[in-house]
């Protein structure tokens, strides 16, 4: 006749060898994505050292990447959406681009349309921001 509970403690003491092995791979991972959150805030910490030297607004780079990637002429409209900015917003940073000659206004009847120039490519490019 079988003692009761005892099957229970021969499923746990078997069980053993694969619990410690398992508990050693979740410490290397655990220990693997500690130095990866650390190696994260690392590269974030010198990407915002750089962004200074680019001489331009993060936002405003936001917008410069969304004309680079744009296929063809965006409106006022379209660039808030696609940057998740307020249109007022969106405004300035279309102004400053085009101040420095990143991209050009057209017109198409009333609704005025963006473009990015080639020199607002060279920006892209030259910086390493496609």
């Amino acid at each position: 006749m079988p003692i009761p509970g005892l099957k229970v403690i021969d499923d746990i003491l078997r069980g053993l060898p694969d619990n410690a092995r398992l508990r050693a791979e979740i410490e290397k991972l655990v220990a693997r994505v500690q130095s990866l959150e650390k190696e994260n805030e690392d590269l974030k910490k010198e990407v915002e050292t750089l962004r200074p030297k680019l001489g331009l607004d993060v936002e405003t780079v936001k917008v410069l990447q969304i004309f680079f990637a744009s296929p063809h002429e965006l409106s006022r409209d379209e660039v808030a959406s696609l940057a998740g900015l307020a249109r007022g917003v969106a405004d300035y940073h279309l102004d400053e681009l085009r101040k420095l000659k990143f991209v050009m206004q057209s017109h198409a009847g009333e609704v005025a349309r963006f473009s990015i120039y080639p020199k607002g490519r060279e920006f892209i490019m030259k910086n390493k921001l496609a």
